[in-house]
């Protein structure tokens, strides 16, 4: 009784040109040069992201086939992160919870959702979860369900150290798949900790131009041993117990930059400086960035500055560590984590340009719809950067300038002259017009005749527009 594939397709066109709740966006609709007018209810938005949750497979699928023909896409490695997104709310559901809010919206509830992108940056596949899960479990599922889905013999997995479990390293080997993910160092065993420190076994350096050290490498075998976890019967927590389920042989890949270790050393004084103040104020120790440099006794007495912490801290400024069970170089296992800073360019995308959250809609079909809504227009948008940025090589392109180019590509209807009616183009030449080339669409003139707009621009439909788009 409705058009599904118009309804869907509004809610994405208005996810990038104009980002806003459902009932603006079906406001807005009017403004379009594509023709909604069978979009004539504002029920009918909501009855389509019910209709989403449903298609959701179908519709990733779809999307990466023809990701994989437009970019020739070889998914050989996998690269996966998890954010939370927030609701202004309190009202607790299947998928809302309170949980731990990487944005700090620590009094509404929020979602949890995992994201898997390929080595372009555009995004393969996504899960949903209720706001108060633990991201540790979130990322094998996803990951072994797109082995399957695409038939991938060979993957590798790209996680930051907040995935890094055991459990994690030993699941992704029993499903077939190699990794390299950042590993946690500061509280390790004493012996590695040397290994890591001593200055007399780096093995690989790495200069600018003028000659200066940028980065060292060394590699360290070590043996990740996999202990039987059983639950506590009195807390309910699991604990480890002495019985070794297996082993397995890892490199720990360790780098240390001068560069980084001047940023490490430059935070810390910041913090160092922001908890002296909080020890002249105490009511100031509640920020959880600088109280751990303090020590406040139990009983009577001042706080003071934990320079013990401080010195200990100062130690590891510089060193960074990714564990893998690869064997390749130190710098190509860099290499490869490198690009993993693409996936929390996705997760700022939709936030911040995308408006994903916070989040209008209630109900747990329409939570699931909205985001596969916003993933689409994640695909689609992270998709038209790629292909920019081959294109026009070395000049800077961004989300920000893109984007812009898109929004402010207007036209304007003028029939002052009914017999010769005509759009008015509203935008500079610049930005868009190497973009409509790029993707198979003509360059507008300053005017141009119904006819001609609709024949340059893929226009099968004769609306009529008369207000901006």
């Amino acid at each position: 009784e409705y058009s599904y594939d118009q309804t869907a397709y509004l809610l994405t066109e208005q996810r990038l040109l104009q980002p806003t709740s459902k009932l603006r966006s079906f406001a807005n609709r009017s403004g379009s040069i594509i023709d909604h007018a069978k979009v004539d209810h504002l029920k009918d938005l909501y009855k389509v992201l019910d209709l989403l949750q449903e298609d959701k497979a179908t519709i990733v699928r779809h999307l990466n086939k023809e990701i994989q023909k437009k970019t020739k896409r070889k998914v050989t490695a996998a690269f996966y992160d998890v954010s939370t997104y927030s609701f202004e709310s309190r009202c607790v559901s299947d998928y809302k919870d309170f949980g731990i809010s990487k944005d700090h919206k620590v009094n509404e509830v929020q979602v949890v959702l995992g994201l898997v992108m390929d080595e372009n940056g555009i995004p393969i596949d996504y899960e949903l979860f209720n706001g108060n899960t633990n991201e540790f479990g979130t990322m094998v599922p996803l990951i072994e369900k797109i082995k399957k889905t695409y038939h991938l013999k060979q993957l590798i997995v790209v996680a930051d150290r907040g995935l890094n479990s055991c459990q994690n390293l030993f699941d992704l080997k029993d499903i077939g798949c190699d990794f390299v993910i950042a590993q946690k160092f500061k509280t390790t065993s004493e012996h590695l900790k040397e290994q890591i420190l001593d200055q007399e076994n780096w093995q690989q350096f790495v200069y600018n131009d003028d000659g200066a050290e940028t980065c060292r490498y060394k590699t360290l075998d070590v043996t990740q041993e996999q202990h039987e976890m059983r639950e506590s019967p009195t807390t309910h927590r699991n604990y480890k117990t002495s019985n070794v389920l297996g082993t397995m042989d890892l490199k720990w890949v360790v780098s240390h930059s001068p560069s980084r270790a001047a940023k490490d050393k430059a935070d810390r004084d910041r913090a160092i400086e922001k908890a002296k103040k909080a020890v002249a104020d105490p009511s100031r120790l509640k920020n959880s960035g600088y109280k751990s440099l303090v020590k406040v006794p139990k009983g009577k007495g001042s706080p003071t500055i934990n320079w013990e912490k401080i010195n200990e801290q100062a130690k590891w400024d510089g060193y960074y560590v990714i564990c893998t069970n690869l064997n390749i170089s130190p710098h190509d296992a860099t290499a490869i984590y490198r690009k993993l800073w693409q996936i929390e360019d996705c997760f700022r995308v939709s936030k911040t340009y995308l408006e994903a959250r916070p989040c209008f809609v209630w109900t747990d079909p329409h939570i699931y719809g909205h985001f596969l809504s916003c993933f689409i227009s994640l695909v689609i948008e992270k998709y038209m950067l790629y292909t920019l940025k081959n294109e026009l090589g070395k000049e800077e392109i961004t989300h920000e300038k893109m984007l812009e180019a898109l929004r402010t590509a207007g036209v304007v209807y003028d029939d002052i002259n009914p017999q010769v009616p005509f759009y008015m183009r509203l935008y500079e030449v610049g930005l868009f017009d190497r973009m409509s080339a790029l993707f198979n669409l003509e360059v507008l003139n300053r005017v141009e005749s119904p006819s001609a707009l609709r024949r340059k621009l893929h226009l099968p439909l004769t609306k009529v527009v008369a207000t901006p788009t």
